[in-house]
């Protein structure tokens, strides 16, 4: 039996076969020079030969390459299709399943738990280089010394993810995305900080790999930004944090998960003293295989892992090249922002397309948020407090009177004031965000992106009380309206469509903010205010992509890059993704804007 696993976020073979059952032939293979760095073969022989001694298999026609964040493993021999790569047996695995997954009666995540396990290996390789005792707190999870592993994993400068970023960067690479909300939130309220030290110093100190040195002399984080020291009072050990910073960034750009959720079950006991069994499901840290690089298009091995013996395995899915990158995919539908976020990297590739992409479906498009009460909330009060409702009555009254030839006859029983509308937050049944994507898009449903979520919440922000009542039996309730009450009542379907507006004018104000990327040329008369029409939102959305595309054009072939650039290359990318779910959700609107006012 056998079991896929998810590739960093990542693919198993019932395999138990030595080299020679995969056709891999046991010779001398010619020298090839694959890197000028003269410490990375010996990391890649030590790791080798490590493999090896554990009853693992690393195919003899790989090798590391280059030196830092751009190591990568690559062919000096062909490699047939077949052949298996990689096999890495459980005693070279660093996880978290053989680590208490409760201290104290507080439970640990699977990912608290492997990086006790990573710190714990540490302390041991730095040990074992002074003394033989190598004793655990916790049962072993490898059987060998992981000293080879531990040396081959990148130093803390060498790593490159947002953890590295300062809060200017954000602001000027990532100002109004989603993810850069969220970055600048977590720092303004130094929630890693806080989360530590109330989170995970107790779980490591139980585990005993604290350095548990007297507080002195300050370092500052790697973002360079502030100092780490006093957080409510209570102090945080400068190594400590930054041993966990560099943990951190271990796991979440080389840590790997099973999709299987039977997996890997730990006996544990429950609240009555009963015995149960608990899945782990990862990370897992796995030598080696952590050396091959991203790439989808290029991907020549699936992830691979045996439910019998627990050895993790790679083989080729197609032959290979002499000098050709041995690659896979971290995760195939991951967003730029999600492999921005996990791996601190965007794939050029995905830069790439996004200068050729118009508001079609895409497999991995970054969505749209819109906040509840941010946005749409707002929006609808702006609305209510503006001159757009008595705008709209005049507008129906005379296209009415139209149709009559100009006979007037009183309307006043087809509208009602809507200033005094109470906001109605449908706090329990309705979703603090609003993700918006064109990526799960039903093509035969033009009006997909907006849905009934969206038609519900801004439709009972204008409702009259009694009519409210009548729908729903409270803000809690699970009905949904749907597209037909805003085409049977125009009134109420205009001054949704101009609510939804409004939240998307107010969203773009967020991408052109003052953290907006200073290169940006703003020459297309992009004021936002509560007038704009839908025409007017689309010329700024479009006005914005083109110019955003523009600049990751010559982002793109730019080489090499400072590294100032990557990041800003990387920020576009998601800034594009992000507003090109924005257009496909305002042409929408403004079609049925269309069809409201004729």
């Amino acid at each position: 039996m056998s079991h896929n696993t998810k590739e960093k976020h990542k693919g198993l073979l019932d395999v138990h076969g030595t080299a020679s059952k995969f056709g891999v032939q046991q010779q001398q293979l010619p020298v090839v020079q694959t890197n000028r760095h003269p410490g990375t073969e010996q990391i890649w022989q030590n790791l080798v030969n490590w493999v090896h001694q554990a009853g693992g298999f690393v195919h003899p026609a790989l090798r590391l390459t280059g030196h830092g964040p751009s190591r990568g493993v690559v062919t000096v021999a062909p490699i047939q299709k077949g052949d298996l790569l990689i096999r890495i047996p459980p005693s070279c695995v660093i996880s978290g399943i053989h680590v208490p997954s409760k201290v104290d009666g507080s439970p640990a995540s699977p990912w608290l738990r492997c990086l006790g396990a990573l710190l714990q290996a540490k302390k041991e390789s730095k040990d074992s280089k002074s003394t033989s005792n190598r004793r655990r707190v916790f049962p072993s999870t490898t059987l060998i010394s992981c000293t080879p592993y531990i040396e081959s994993l990148p130093s803390s400068n060498e790593y490159e993810t947002l953890f590295q970023w300062s809060v200017s960067d954000i602001q000027t690479f990532l100002g109004g995305t989603t993810l850069g909300k969220l970055l600048l939130l977590d720092r303004n309220e130094r929630t890693l900080e806080n989360r530590y030290r109330l989170g995970v110093v107790p779980f490591l100190e139980h585990l005993g790999v604290l350095t548990k040195n007297k507080p002195g002399k300050r370092k500052r984080p790697i973002n360079g930004e502030e100092e780490v020291g006093q957080i409510d009072n209570l102090t945080v050990d400068s190594s400590d944090y930054q041993s966990f910073l560099e943990a951190s960034m271990c796991i979440s750009t080389r840590g790997f998960h099973l999709m299987n959720e039977d997996d890997d079950q730990q006996n544990e006991t429950n609240a009555h003293g009963e015995s149960q069994l608990l899945p782990y499901n990862g990370p897992f840290l796995l030598p080696v295989i952590d050396l091959l690089n991203h790439d989808p298009d290029k991907s020549c091995t699936t992830l691979q892992r045996d439910a019998a013996s627990g050895d993790f395995t790679m083989i080729a899915e197609r032959s290979l090249n002499v000098g050709e990158d041995v690659v896979h995919s971290y995760g195939n539908e991951l967003t730029s922002a999600q492999l921005l976020q996990t791996f601190g990297f965007v794939p050029v590739a995905h830069s790439k397309k996004q200068l050729l992409v118009t508001s079609q479906a895409q497999g991995w498009l970054t969505p749209l948020a819109l906040h509840k009460i941010d946005h749409l909330i707002r929006s609808c009060l702006i609305v209510k407090n503006s001159a757009y409702p008595q705008h709209i009555q005049n507008l129906l009254n005379a296209r009415r009177d139209s149709l009559r030839g100009g006979c007037d006859e009183s309307n006043d029983d087809d509208y009602w004031d809507v200033e005094s509308i109470p906001d109605r937050r449908m706090t329990e049944s309705m979703p603090e965000e609003f993700l918006i994507s064109i990526k799960s898009k039903d093509m035969t449903n033009p009006n997909f992106l907006i849905s009934e979520d969206l038609i519900t919440l801004l439709a009972v922000q204008f409702l009259p009380e009694d009519a409210f009542t009548d729908i729903f039996q409270s803000e809690n309730t699970m009905i949904r309206l749907d597209r037909s009450i805003l085409e049977e009542d125009p009134y109420l379907g205009l001054l949704v469509c101009y609510a939804l507006i409004t939240a998307l004018s107010i969203r773009m104000k967020e991408y052109a903010s003052p953290a907006t990327i200073a290169s940006t040329n703003h020459d297309h008369g992009r004021k936002v205010d509560q007038n704009d029409s839908a025409k007017a939102v689309l010329q700024i959305v479009k006005g914005t992509i083109h110019d955003d595309r523009n600049r990751l054009s010559e982002l793109i072939s730019k080489s090499p890059r400072m590294l100032s650039e990557d990041r800003e290359m990387f920020g576009r990318t998601v800034r594009i993704e992000e507003l090109t779910n924005l257009l496909a959700l305002a042409e929408e609107v403004a079609a049925l804007f269309d069809k409201l006012n004729h």
